[in-house]
């Protein structure tokens, strides 16, 4: 403990001297992250566009995450960031399914090979799981992976994440703890240093946690479902206010913890930086009609709606192939499990789409910018809106979201503009699609930003107005400690 404080004392001096901080004793906010630069996924992007918000409002952040080692991919143009904030950087134990792969691996090379199986049995022939129900070691060997996965895979980090939350708390004048998840474990790590300090904290909910929709049923259990509940309970009893990133589920949370005050909550979107589109100038409009989708395919996510509405415009003479581009920048290699470009060639796309890969930040927006229409799908997200919506709003390029129309998502597009497509309307896409082309054709396609409802709309989910909202609430914890 004393050479972990002693080296945190040192980076902790050092990073504040090159940060050029004006933030005094007691401006000083802990903000614990699992997600953060140089990781490349997108759950990194708010905590530090929340970080630096909060800098530029007067509270100096100090970081607590990993390191880099634990990240799937890095975005090496973002790692700069660590030079600016006092950054902690912690191990963390492999995940559950890390030592899996690894222990079967290696007993691969002692166990003998099974023999042959006989041949499966026919349809006719019942197998003794069906006779006798599901086997009782399969039963229990199920609710042990679903504790592995509670409350996250990453629950590793939390031993780690204590004890440097811990000396944190001891080294600096901490006003107010901040953490964000998912991964929820870092609302564990908080609720640690709310009991131990008695300090302000801000619990942070990008999706939901314990009732969420899209928790696999093959982690899930009834006792990590209760689980789950258990510490969703303990968290936002505890926290001093829950922030979440849409309305919908603020009033979600709000009528399932009625029982809480309403100043309890705060919704504080998603957002995007102006300045960033700004300086992604990038090359100007590409020469053919150009569909861009960024991200992965989490959530059930397809994009086989909008290739059977160009391969039915195709057939028809509508659209002219040689004129059009699809691009999907991101993991999009394959979709529910079926290799990406199977669909792409079982709808004769081949020339069309292109698979361009995880990309730098700042290639991603110019991706965006160099686009006709942004491509979005959220299914199976209600009260949920993808990060990454926002970021096509700062672009200002056309929407196309293929999602439930009763959803958060189409809220937000119907307040600037966008294209809204049920899952299963194949006759809406393709009109969509047919006067975007169109228009396009004929020289009279404009993007979003020349229309002066969608620039007003979006000016409240520009990062300057949300991290003055986010520093208020600040204010509002720490106010009655002074």
């Amino acid at each position: 403990m004393v050479s972990a404080f002693s080296s945190l004392h040192t980076e902790g001096r050092h990073c504040e001297t090159a940060s050029g901080s004006t933030a005094g004793h007691g401006r000083r906010v802990l903000l614990i992250a699992y997600n953060w630069p140089p990781d490349a996924s997108i759950g990194a992007v708010r905590p530090a566009k929340v970080a630096s918000q909060l800098r530029a409002n007067g509270w100096e952040p100090i970081i607590l995450t990993v390191k880099d080692q634990y990240y799937e991919e890095l975005d090496p143009s973002s790692s700069r960031l660590d030079s600016k904030f006092v950054t902690i950087r912690t191990r963390c134990l492999p995940t559950f399914q890390n030592i899996y792969l690894a222990l079967r691996s290696c007993l691969r090379w002692f166990l003998p090979r099974p023999a042959p199986q006989p041949s499966a049995p026919s349809v006719s022939e019942p197998t003794n799981e069906k006779a006798n129900g599901p086997r009782r070691d399969s039963t229990l060997r199920h609710i042990l992976l679903s504790l592995m996965y509670t409350p996250d895979e990453y629950i590793g980090w939390l031993p780690f994440a204590v004890m440097h939350a811990w000396i944190v708390m001891r080294r600096y004048d901490i006003a107010c703890v901040v953490s964000t998840g998912p991964p929820f474990t870092a609302h564990l790590a908080a609720l640690c240093m709310k009991r131990l300090f008695r300090v302000p904290w801000i619990a942070e909910f990008r999706d939901p946690w314990a009732s969420a929709d899209t928790r696999p049923a093959e982690i899930t259990s009834q006792l990590s479902t209760w689980l789950n509940d258990r510490l969703e309970r303990a968290v936002i009893s505890r926290a001093d206010r829950v922030v979440c990133v849409t309305p919908a589920t603020t009033g979600w949370y709000r009528s399932l913890y009625s029982h809480l005050p309403s100043h309890h909550w705060e919704t504080i979107t998603n957002g995007f930086t102006a300045q960033e589109f700004g300086a992604a100038t990038g090359a100007p409009d590409p020469p053919k009609f150009t569909i861009s989708y960024l991200g992965t395919f989490d959530y059930e996510r397809s994009p086989e709606l909008l290739f059977r509405a160009v391969q039915e415009l195709s057939r028809e003479g509508i659209v002219n192939q040689d004129d059009l581009s699809i691009r999907f920048v991101g993991k999009c290699d394959a979709v529910r499990g079926r290799p990406m470009m199977d669909l792409v060639n079982a709808y004769g796309l081949n020339k069309v789409v292109t698979l361009a890969g995880t990309v730098p930040r700042h290639e991603a927006l110019n991706e965006m910018r160099r686009s006709h229409v942004l491509l979005l799908l959220v299914t199976h997200q209600k009260i949920s809106v993808p990060a990454k919506t926002y970021e096509y709003l700062g672009a200002g390029r056309r929407i196309l979201a293929i999602t439930e129309k009763d959803g958060a998502t189409a809220e937000v597009l119907r307040r600037v503009g966008g294209a809204i497509i049920s899952p299963d309307d194949i006759g809406e896409m393709k009109r969509v699609l047919r006067t975007w082309y169109h228009e396009y054709r004929c020289g009279d396609y404009k993007g979003l930003e020349h229309n002066e409802q969608f620039k007003l709309a979006a000016q409240e989910y520009e990062w300057g107005c949300l991290g003055r909202k986010y520093a208020a609430l600040i204010e509002s914890v720490v106010r009655p400690r002074f």
